[in-house]
């Protein structure tokens, strides 16, 4: 659905390659909106982790803030991956990294075959982006001395000791670019990683300007549904609008993660608190329009059991 919308509005894409560096408890959010946003854009894009081939999953882990003093954890999607491994030297005819960051680089730093792999890039002087904890991977590989880089805060000292130019992350949603090099602190920094991103590939966009797009939200939406087209469509340029009746800007909407694990119909797990950033439109007449919906059901007049005594 998306490619089609992208090609056919707006991009103008060179079918160029792209891998993304997966591992288990990865952020949520921080592989399936790249993976689907450059998908849609028309590039190739393969998800490959070490160890694990096409059509393994890789578990997810959904990263909020919830009023702690660090971010909270919980079970995310499962993460079907489309490609194995490389296995040879070099990029593999890949013209682009992308690292997402969670919990999965922890690890992944530890693997020689993916440092060999991360250098490679940064060798062919590819394009790289990289978001949150993925930038340990950056560190652990030895490539960050003396390029401007941001990250999540708590890996500022890993990067400041690997030699980079730290740029604190302030507002959170802005990217750095240093060459080839993309580097945002969080996930709310994706639809400007993503547009510097496609600039470092040689992609471009064209016909998004001055277009708004509503997204209408509620509680319980899915997780994915509202972050990948919301987020996608900011990487292009366009005004996003995420408003929900009976709430107003800065209001949270809950949302559900929907995910198949082996039962007869779709689980559902908590997912991301989901931040509007517009009010509900006016009515017609001009007038606010905020009250919220009626139900759509009858409440019950009468209990469908007898009470107890």
């Amino acid at each position: 659905f998306w490619r089609n919308f992208f090609r056919k509005k707006y991009s103008r894409m060179s079918g160029k390659k792209i891998l993304i560096l997966c591992g288990d408890y990865m952020e949520d959010y921080e592989v399936m909106v790249p993976f689907q946003t450059l998908l849609s854009m028309g590039y190739k894009v393969d998800a490959v982790c070490p160890g694990k081939k096409a059509g393994d999953i890789c578990r997810t882990a959904i990263h909020d803030f919830e009023g702690d003093q660090t971010y909270t954890e919980k079970p995310g999607h499962n993460f079907a991956l489309t490609a194995d491994f490389p296995t040879a030297p070099g990029t593999n005819g890949y013209d682009g990294l992308f690292l997402p960051g969670g919990r999965a680089p922890e690890y992944l730093a530890l693997n020689e075959s993916v440092i060999a792999l991360v250098k490679a890039f940064f060798d062919e002087g590819k394009a790289v982006a990289s978001v949150c904890h993925g930038q340990q991977l950056l560190c652990a590989a030895g490539v960050l001395q003396s390029k401007r880089c941001t990250a999540y805060p708590a890996v500022e000292p890993q990067c400041r000791s690997a030699g980079a130019t730290w740029v604190k992350a302030d507002p959170i949603d802005l990217a750095v670019t240093d060459g080839k090099l993309v580097t945002a602190a969080a996930w709310p920094g994706h639809p400007e990683l993503l547009k510097q991103f496609l600039a470092a590939l040689g992609g471009s966009v064209k016909g998004a300007s001055g277009k708004k797009i509503l997204v209408i939200c509620g509680d319980y939406m899915e997780d994915y549904e509202v972050m990948v087209p919301f987020q996608a469509l900011k990487s292009l340029g366009l005004t996003v609008d995420a408003a929900c009746p009976g709430k107003k800007a800065g209001d949270t909407c809950r949302t559900a993660v929907h995910d198949f694990e082996g039962a007869q119909t779709y689980s559902e797990k908590p997912g991301h608190n989901f931040a509007l950033n517009a009010d509900w439109p006016a009515s017609a007449d001009g007038s606010p329009s905020q009250q919220t919906p009626p139900l759509p059901f009858a409440a019950p007049t009468t209990l469908p059991f007898p009470p107890l005594d």
